[in-house]
């Protein structure tokens, strides 16, 4: 905005000289003199980026102008438009008062300088206006873009809360469940290991004195071990998760941490029946999936990915496919290739397809 009118100054600055070079002036001495004086004070008050100081600098030129008007010639009041209209933006006042002022002045004007002033008046309100609309058109989007970064700000505290409130949770379980398992096993174990141990001791006491009565008690302590077997597996076949659970659960895991960081979106539709797959697949699933995520964000430019995940007749069906730019010419890399080995290791199959967006699908054996 302020090179507008650096370059307009100038050109009206070089109309006037030539004017005063064309006019009939006898003594052109005070003329260059209060030129010069106008010339060097804007070029100071450009030099200085404060805009507070600027405001008082730009009533200098005003009053030079005025008196190089009542003392050499009427021609230094064509620039007194410019300056004015420049004052009315730095002081942020409407434009229509260089309207009136200018109008005000035109009536002490010679009539030969009358056509000149309106020209340089409405040339010199149109830029002011210009400017004056864009400066309060680019205060309006700092304003909405402060706006927009409080609540930015205010909405990334909020989800930092949220992550240390489930992070807090998550935790809480945790300490819960091992809580639950040791006491488990204080109760229940604990106990059936010490009183076997008591009956042990009698039994190495008595060993020699009473044969009988020393068999009866070492069959007792079997017993009462394998009752404590038995509820060992009971305890463990309670705590620990089916196997399509703990395949699940991984790779939902996998797929919020790569939405959280990445900020795609990423939507996963699995098969009721997962129950069938075993734990090499789910370990063969989840590696080659947090795979092809990576390789999604690196490469296609995508904005979403799908993973599907279906149970057919004797194969499980992994396609994971992104919107992306896709690639028909696809080369190998070591991702690609490590997925592959890892479907070979289990008789499975790797198809890649770049034609529409970019898609891994795996064909898994049951």
């Amino acid at each position: 905005m302020e090179g507008w009118l650096i370059l307009s100054k100038f050109f009206i600055v070089l109309y006037v000289a030539l004017s005063f070079l064309t006019a009939d002036i006898k003594d052109l001495r005070y003329t260059v003199l209060f030129l010069t004086i106008y010339m060097a004070i804007n070029i100071v008050m450009y030099m200085f980026k404060d805009k507070r100081f600027n405001k008082y600098i730009i009533s200098s030129p005003m009053v030079i102008i005025l008196f190089a008007s009542y003392f050499t010639s009427p021609l230094f009041m064509l620039l007194f438009p410019i300056n004015l209209f420049e004052f009315l933006i730095l002081a942020k006042l409407k434009p229509w008062i260089g309207i009136v002022t200018n109008f005000i002045l035109l009536f002490q004007m010679p009539a030969a300088l009358s056509k000149e002033f309106i020209i340089v008046t409405f040339f010199s309100y149109a830029l002011c206006f210009i400017i004056y609309d864009n400066l309060e058109r680019i205060s309006y989007l700092r304003y909405e873009n402060n706006k927009l970064k409080e609540k930015n700000n205010i909405l990334a505290k909020d989800l930092s809360k949220d992550l240390d409130y489930q992070l807090q949770i998550k935790y809480t379980s945790q300490i819960e469940e091992r809580n639950k398992i040791a006491q488990e096993i204080h109760d229940n174990i604990g106990h059936t290991i010490s009183g076997s141990l008591m009956q042990l001791e009698a039994v190495k006491l008595i060993m020699g004195k009473d044969e009988e009565r020393a068999r009866a008690m070492l069959q007792s302590t079997i017993d009462i071990l394998r009752e404590g077997m038995e509820s060992i597996r009971y305890t463990l076949r309670n705590i620990k998760p089916p196997m399509q659970q703990l395949g699940i659960n991984k790779l939902k895991l996998i797929v919020s941490e790569f939405q959280l960081s990445s900020g795609m979106k990423v939507i996963l539709i699995y098969d009721s029946k997962i129950e069938k797959i075993s734990h090499q697949h789910w370990k063969v699933i989840n590696d080659n999936t947090k795979e092809a995520l990576t390789n999604s964000i690196k490469y296609s430019k995508a904005s979403k990915i799908d993973i599907k995940l279906e149970i057919l007749n004797r194969l499980v069906k992994v396609e994971v496919k992104d919107n992306g730019e896709g690639n028909l010419n696809i080369k190998k890399g070591l991702g690609i290739l490590g997925m592959e080995e890892r479907c070979e290791n289990i008789n499975g199959k790797l198809v890649v397809d770049g034609s529409n967006g970019f898609s891994i699908i795996m064909l898994l054996p049951i």
